[in-house]
C-alpha cells in the first residue's frame, strides 16, 4: 500500500566543508557511508588552493576547462578526483563543523582510489559511488570516466565502467578488486553499480546502478549479493522482475530519470523505503518510495526546487548529485538530511526537508 506524504518545509543549511585547514575550496560527489570511526562522506573531484583571482573554477582564463591541470591556473593548487572525511557529529543547528579528511603524513588531502599507470586527471579519473563497511574493511565502489579537452560543458567525459576498492578501516589505504572488464566489474553499456548499497537485513546487500539508454533516458537497475561475496564480480545477481537472475542482460529497470547519483533507505517515519535525487540538472530533487527494495516504486514526487539566478556563464544551469543522507536525519527520518551540488559553488549544499505525518493511500 503506497504511503502519502508531502513537505513542511525546507531549510538552507548552505554548503558543507567550507571552513576547513586542508584549502580544500570545492567538491561533489559526496556519498555518506555509516563506519565504526563516524559518517565516511566520499567525494569526487576535489579543488585546492584559494578562491581568488578566478571568476569561475570552469573557467579560469576565459575559456572552459576541459581536461586541463586545474593547478595552472591563479590561486588553485591542485585536484584529487576522489577524496574522504570522516565527520564525528552534528552541531546543534545541524550543521557539521566536526570533521577531518582523509590526509597524507604531511597533513594534506590524499586521494583513496590509486590511479594505474596512465590515468592522470587529464585523460582518466575515478570518481566515487557509494560503499559499505564490512568487518574491518570499507569497500568503495567508484565510476571511471575519460575526459575530454572540448564539449558542450565546460568539463566533458564519457563513463567508461565501474569498479570496486577495499582498504582497512583503520588506515583507509585501498586497493583495485580486478574485475573481468579490463579491471571494471561493470563497462559502460551496463548499468554503473553502485550508487547505494544498501543492506536489506535479509543476509544480502542491495546495490542500484544506473545506464544511459536509447534517446538519453537513465535508468536504474538493482543488484544483490550476499556480503562475503561482495568481492566476486560473478556472484551479483540481478532483478530481472520476477526472480533474481545471474545474467546481467536479463535485468530490468526498477527507477528512471536520474543521473547515477542517488540514495536508497529505510525511513521509519514513512515505514518504507525512500530514494532520492537529482532530477534533470535544473534543480529539481525527487524522491519516491517502494515497500521493497527491488519495488514497484511510486512516482516521483517533488522534494524541493533549488532557485538560482542565472550565472552568466556561457553553459546551462548544473545542479546535480542530489541525495539523502539517512544517519542525519532527525525525528525517525521526518526530516530529511539532503544534499545536492551547483556546479559554480561547488560544495555539497545541505538542506533539511522536513515531512508532514504520512497516510496511506486507500486501495482502489
Amino acid at each position: 500500500m503506497a504511503k502519502r506524504y508531502s513537505v513542511a518545509s525546507v531549510k538552507d543549511m548552505g554548503p558543507l566543508f567550507t571552513d576547513n585547514p586542508n584549502n580544500m575550496i570545492g567538491q561533489d560527489g559526496a556519498f555518506s557511508i555509516p563506519t565504526t570511526r563516524g559518517l565516511f562522506f566520499y567525494f569526487g573531484d576535489t579543488v585546492l588552493g584559494k578562491r581568488r583571482n578566478i571568476k569561475s573554477l570552469w573557467y579560469p582564463d576565459g575559456f572552459a576547462i576541459g581536461n586541463r591541470d586545474m593547478a595552472e591556473f591563479g590561486d588553485i593548487t591542485g585536484m584529487l578526483t576522489n577524496t574522504g572525511l570522516f565527520c564525528y557529529d552534528k552541531d546543534a543547528d545541524g550543521g557539521l563543523s566536526q570533521f577531518e579528511y582523509v590526509t597524507d603524513s604531511d597533513g594534506n588531502i590524499r586521494q583513496l582510489i590509486p590511479d594505474k599507470p596512465g590515468e592522470t586527471p587529464d585523460k582518466w579519473r575515478n570518481w566515487c559511488l557509494h560503499g559499505i563497511q564490512i568487518g574491518e574493511t570499507l569497500y568503495l565502489y567508484y565510476i571511471q570516466v575519460e575526459m575530454f579537452g572540448t564539449g558542450f560543458l565546460p568539463v566533458n567525459f564519457r563513463v567508461h565502467g565501474s569498479g570496486l576498492a577495499k582498504g582497512s578501516i583503520h588506515d583507509m589505504k585501498f586497493t583495485r578488486i580486478e574485475g573481468p572488464h579490463g579491471g571494471m566489474f561493470w563497462l559502460e553499456n551496463e548499468p554503473m553499480f553502485a550508487n547505494s548499497v544498501v543492506d536489506g537485513n535479509d543476509g544480502y546487500l542491495y546495490v542500484y546502478g544506473v545506464r544511459r539508454e536509447k534517446f538519453g533516458v537513465q535508468r536504474c537497475y538493482v543488484s544483490r549479493v550476499k556480503p562475503s561475496d561482495i568481492e566476486d564480480r560473478f556472484a551479483y545477481r540481478y532483478w530481472d522482475g520476477k526472480g533474481w537472475s545471474e545474467d546481467l542482460t536479463k535485468a530490468v529497470s526498477v527507477l528512471k530519470g536520474m543521473p547515477n547519483e542517488m540514495s536508497v533507505s529505510w525511513n521509519n517515519w514513512l515505514g518504507c523505503w525512500l530514494a532520492v535525487n537529482s532530477y534533470s540538472t535544473e534543480g529539481k530533487i525527487v524522491a519516491q518510495t517502494a515497500d521493497r527494495l527491488e519495488g514497484p516504486w511510486s512516482k516521483p514526487k517533488l522534494l524541493h526546487t533549488v532557485q538560482l539566478q542565472h550565472h552568466g556563464l556561457p553553459y546551462p544551469l548544473l545542479i546535480y548529485a542530489g541525495k539523502e543522507h539517512p544517519n542525519l536525519a532527525r525525528e525517525d527520518g521526518r526530516i530529511l538530511a539532503v544534499t545536492y551540488i551547483e556546479f559554480e559553488e561547488y560544495y555539497p549544499h545541505l538542506l533539511e526537508i522536513e515531512l508532514e505525518r504520512p497516510t496511506r493511500r486507500r486501495k482502489d
